[in-house]
């Protein structure tokens, strides 16, 4: 419910949604289609006749984000956790992280969006973690961490190129490629909050499952948070 809302903040006007409606439905992207009869697979009109608003557009974008809810965290799914967190979970805590983010240096707004933004992607290629570094229920070879990167970034530009007509449809791809280069001082913090969203989240499970062993969650943390509020939260998770 909360990421449908926010990129339909994000895209109140959007363009045809047609390629990732074909996509979801019918299993393959369609041909270029007509400006004037619409795509002849799905029957869905041109941004034009559909009106400003395109609510089909909307919708098909609306389940491409909904499958963020049901995509598991697979780094979790390895140990006895019943509950395992979904993408969208992860990222709605994330961004309410960046909201009380208090740093006058960043950017909150762009902060804010960046972390509903940064796994957006995942709804199309699944959850990778470096240590598979592809989703196994895809059956794809091992990739390296560069790979990874270009899959997530060609997921991103296939739903930018389906939003080309939205004036906010590049932002969608921006915003990933900045996180991925982790330059910007906002990149780097929304990187501290993906680390520390993880970090908080395996105290939650050690609590929950006092059977589970979560340590290597807190090991390949350790010294990484390059803010100093990031940085005095992990603290206080590790006492």
């Amino acid at each position: 419910h909360f990421f449908a809302f926010a990129f339909l903040v994000l895209l109140v006007y959007s363009p045809s949604f047609c390629r990732i409606y074909c996509l979801l439905h019918f299993g393959f992207f369609p041909p270029v289609r007509s400006p004037t009869f619409g795509c002849a697979i799905c029957g869905m009109q041109p941004a034009s006749a559909a009106g400003p608003t395109a609510a089909p557009d909307l919708l098909a974008f609306f389940n491409i984000v909904g499958k963020l809810k049901k995509t598991l965290r697979t780094g979790w799914t390895v140990h006895a956790i019943a509950d395992v967190e979904t993408v969208a979970e992860h990222m709605y805590r994330m961004a309410l992280m960046a909201m009380f983010c208090s740093d006058p240096s960043l950017n909150r707004e762009k902060l804010i969006k960046m972390c509903l933004v940064h796994d957006l992607a995942e709804s199309i290629v699944g959850d990778i973690t470096p240590s598979q570094a592809v989703n196994e229920a895809a059956g794809v070879p091992h990739l390296t961490e560069e790979q990874k990167l270009a899959r997530e970034e060609e997921a991103m530009a296939t739903i930018g190129e389906t939003l080309r007509g939205n004036p906010h449809a590049h932002e969608l791809v921006e915003l990933l490629h900045e996180f991925n280069e982790g330059v910007t001082p906002e990149a780097r913090y929304c990187k501290d909050l993906d680390k520390l969203e993880m970090v908080v989240q395996a105290s939650e499970y050690e609590a929950a499952y006092p059977g589970v062993d979560l340590t290597k969650f807190f090991t390949s943390t350790a010294g990484v948070f390059q803010h100093s509020t990031n940085r005095a939260v992990d603290a206080l998770l590790r006492q």
